[in-house]
């Protein structure tokens, strides 16, 4: 419960029949309550509009913008942002070498700052532009138990239908799409040799690769939603 002085502060958030984590970077989860429906924007209003616009993650049945937001700083602001482009950075200056780069630490740092932005515009083509185009969150749920071989195909297949229930596949627009999407902005920063149409759709497949190689590891190293302590505290609660 909302205390009575965060309830003053808070108007636009209070409503008891829905509750809702709010994380904010570099704090605690908070478990509070938000209401489904804005009241008359009083004096906090525009400031609480932009609060829920990034820090509140909606209920799976009422996604909005603001969780679409949400869902893409929790996949970006994290340490995994800066250190997988220096590793790809790395591959690229000493291995595969693509042209229009240079040599040396120069060519290192272009390819850093070509991984990273690679790596941010990714997760805000899957998490954000096609999630909310779609009306699909884009969260992987790994399936936990099974086989080997059924839990490396319930990864493969994310990459292209997404649904929680068999008899109704949808495609999964933050999948292949998200890809090209985002190997085509990436010719914004590449060299002029990396901007040719077989460049991009070599940087949609490496996209594309990355993509499923990700849902394989957390197949097998994220703990299945159901069996998470915190949602199961959350359903027994209601």
């Amino acid at each position: 419960m909302l205390s009575a002085k965060k309830k003053r502060r808070f108007p636009h958030f209070i409503d008891h029949k829905k509750w809702v984590y709010i994380r904010l970077i570099g704090a605690r989860s908070t478990q509070m309550s938000i209401s489904g429906k804005w009241k008359q924007l009083g004096p906090f209003g525009i400031g609480g509009l932009l609060f829920s616009s990034v820090c509140v993650a909606p209920t799976a049945h009422a996604q909005t913008l603001g969780g679409y937001g949400h869902d893409f700083l929790a996949a970006t602001v994290n340490f995994g942002t800066l250190w997988e482009p220096a590793v790809s950075a790395g591959w690229s200056n000493f291995v595969s070498k693509p042209a229009g780069f240079g040599t040396g630490a120069e060519s290192y740092g272009y390819h850093y700052g070509v991984a990273l932005a690679d790596n941010v515009s990714g997760k805000f083509m899957r998490d954000f532009v096609f999630a909310a185009a779609s009306h699909q969150p884009h969260a992987y749920v790994p399936l936990g138990s099974g086989t080997f071989p059924n839990r490396i195909w319930h990864a493969l297949k994310f990459t292209v239908i997404v649904s929680s229930q068999a008899s109704d596949p949808k495609f999964n627009w933050s999948g292949i799409p998200a890809s090209l999407a985002s190997a085509g902005l990436s010719n914004v920063y590449q060299p002029a040799q990396q901007r040719t149409v077989l460049a991009t759709f070599e940087r949609a497949g490496t996209n594309t690769a990355g993509y499923i190689f990700g849902n394989i590891w957390l197949e097998f190293t994220k703990k299945p939603m159901e069996n998470h302590n915190r949602i199961r505290a959350m359903v027994k609660s209601r």
